[in-house]
């Protein structure tokens, strides 16, 4: 069931064009390129009604072991087939296995219609129609792309996002190594420094209090 997000008041739907919920309804409800989940649901429930339809049909062209036209073989819910799908025969007597009556009664070991059901997985029941087989796989193998692509788009914006991030840092960031070596040679111009401070305090204590001394 689709549900519809709208502003409080106006009741008008909000446009969600960005974000975590933006990428959420697009998974749900899909875009022009992009089916969605209710896509995929709704290619599922359309495969599975002709899927039903014509076994049921093929089914019906039969005879059971009670000589009786064979029923539907399955039965479905209208609008979600693909989700409640269950087998109508309870009786195996009932199964129209058989294309044939003699004198109002199935011929036994005529199995044309179970052969006929059987050859549904690799030949079409219309000339003009798919094999099932091929349809379903269709499905899910489409299915599959986009759930590659989805990946990689996810590792590509991963990869992207720590790219960015180490940019950042090697503009802004600190650097412990850089700081530690800038710290180390900070210390050295320190050093070098109060010794000259030191040798130029000597010299001055050495002319002004000795040398001035000899020459009184």
């Amino acid at each position: 069931e689709r549900v519809e997000v709208i502003w409080q008041g106006s009741n008008a739907p909000v446009h969600v064009t960005s974000g975590e919920l933006y990428g959420v309804l697009v998974f749900r409800d899909g875009t022009d390129n992009f089916p969605g989940v209710q896509g995929y649901i709704e290619q599922l429930n359309e495969w599975t009604a002709n899927f039903i339809d014509t076994v049921n049909e093929i089914h019906g062209q039969g005879y059971d072991l009670n000589s009786n036209d064979g029923q539907d073989f399955f039965v479905v819910k209208e609008h979600d087939p693909s989700l409640l799908i269950r087998v109508n025969i309870t009786d195996p007597n009932q199964i129209a296995a058989s294309n044939e009556l003699h004198n109002g009664e199935v011929v036994r070991g005529n199995g044309n219609i179970a052969l006929q059901l059987a050859s549904l997985r690799h030949t079409p029941y219309q000339p003009d129609q798919p094999k099932l087989s091929d349809s379903f796989n269709a499905i899910i193998a489409g299915l599959g792309v986009r759930a590659m692509e989805a990946n990689v788009m996810v590792e590509n914006g991963i990869a992207l996002g720590d790219h960015l991030e180490k940019l950042r840092e090697s503009i802004s960031g600190v650097n412990l190594d850089e700081e530690m070596a800038d710290m180390i040679k900070f210390q050295h111009a320190y050093n070098a420094a109060a010794r000259i401070m030191t040798a130029m305090d000597e010299a001055l204590d050495t002319i002004i209090n000795r040398m001035g001394a000899v020459g009184r």
